[in-house]
């Protein structure tokens, strides 16, 4: 069973595996079993339970927070396949938003902030990336049945955060202006209309 678990790991972290080496891997996954474990009984949910075990222990030599993160990002893909379809209609033509709309967020989402750009690392990539000066916001998100990914800046990946939560587009934005000086509300709502022309997010009509 302890061996199916790591197998079923690796085959899920297939970058990592690749870029930090399989033994190595093993050797980190065999690290959480001994700490913690499975708090599933979903194999596909396996990566996630260790990614976030992972994420919440302090920095060391011996787990460099560059493949800290990617399993973190590969896990987080992992969860946007496995989402549930979204109540909305996948050629529902984009709609213009305002602050008082109904916004509400692809059940796929899933936000994640990392400093270095793991993202862009694959099973070709030959060269690792160095740290990022300022902390890195990216959205996964399925569309089409395949995973895809899409940075974005700190306000909006709160505005995310909050539409999430259940709270309105008004309540986030509020939510926005006590946390910055100033906030671009044009802006903000420019990229939210991206956001819908990709799927992330649709307006609700309510009724």
């Amino acid at each position: 069973m302890r061996d199916g678990i790591v197998d079923t790991i690796c085959d899920c972290l297939a970058v990592t595996c690749r870029l930090a080496g399989t033994q190595q891997l093993q050797q980190w996954i065999q690290q959480w079993l001994a700490a913690a474990g499975p708090q599933t009984r979903l194999f596909w949910q396996l990566p996630v339970d260790f990614a976030c075990w992972l994420m919440q222990q302090p920095n060391c030599s011996s787990r460099p927070r560059l493949y800290v993160e990617l399993i973190h990002y590969e896990a987080m893909q992992l969860e946007a396949i496995h989402a549930p379809n979204a109540s909305w209609h996948s050629k529902q033509q984009p709609s213009r938003i305002t602050p008082a709309s109904h916004l509400v967020c692809h059940p796929s989402a899933r936000l994640g902030i990392y400093t270095y750009p793991v993202f862009d690392l694959d099973g070709s990539t030959t060269k690792l990336p160095a740290k990022s000066e300022q902390p890195l916001f990216v959205v996964v998100y399925r569309k089409q049945e395949s995973c895809h990914f899409l940075c974005c800046s700190p306000p909006i990946a709160q505005l995310l955060a909050q539409l999430q939560q259940n709270s309105s587009l008004s309540a986030g934005l509020a939510f926005l202006r006590e946390l910055y000086e100033s906030v671009n509300e044009e802006k903000l709502l420019q990229q939210l209309q991206q956001l819908q022309q990709q799927g992330i997010v649709q307006l609700q009509h309510l009724i």
